[in-house]
Parts: C-alpha cells; sequence; structure tokens
C-alpha cells in the first residue's frame, strides 16, 4: 500500500495538491512553529472575507508544532481540505483514482 507525506510549513500545504490510489493513507505534518489543522471541506470568498464551510468527511482537530494527521481514502473522488486557522492561505486537494 502506497503512502504519502503532505507538510504543514510556512503557512501551506506542501504539495497542495496530491493523486493517490483508492485505500492510500496520506499522513500531514505540522513542521510550522504554530498551530494548523486538516479540515475537509470548502472555502469560498465571501463579504470581503472568506467563509470555510467542512463537510465532516476528516479533521485532524488542532495540531501543534510536530503533530501528525493520517486519512486513509477509500473511496475515489476529489477531497478538499484547508487549515481552519488559517483558511485564506491554506488549501489542497487530494485527488483518489
Amino acid at each position: 500500500m502506497q503512502s504519502n507525506t503532505v507538510t504543514l510549513k510556512l503557512i501551506a500545504f506542501k504539495p497542495e495538491a496530491l493523486t493517490v490510489k483508492a485505500g492510500t493513507a496520506v499522513t500531514w505534518k505540522n513542521e510550522d512553529g504554530t498551530d494548523h489543522s486538516v479540515t475537509s471541506g470548502v472555502v469560498k470568498q465571501e463579504g470581503g472575507g472568506v467563509k470555510d464551510t467542512p463537510d465532516g468527511k476528516f479533521d485532524s482537530g488542532t495540531l501543534g508544532a510536530g503533530k501528525s494527521f493520517s486519512f486513509t481514502f477509500a473511496s475515489a473522488g476529489t477531497y478538499t481540505f484547508y487549515c481552519k486557522f488559517h483558511p485564506a492561505t491554506m488549501r489542497g486537494t487530494i485527488t483518489v483514482t
């Protein structure tokens, strides 16, 4: 089974987009000095700001510095995610084939 890591560093997900096969576990690791999250859902520009809307598929909760979160993508599809602390700049996509 394939495994992939996304780092959270400099208030960004690296890489922002990743393609994996169904059944793959993806791990996000916070290498920043501040709290982040990995929350599935969308962020939209609204009223001069941003509005984040979680979809409940996965959520790391608060990831402190050095902490990590893993999620296994069982089904094909496109999964968008963001950091609930920095939704204007931290967003990403996992494409599952």
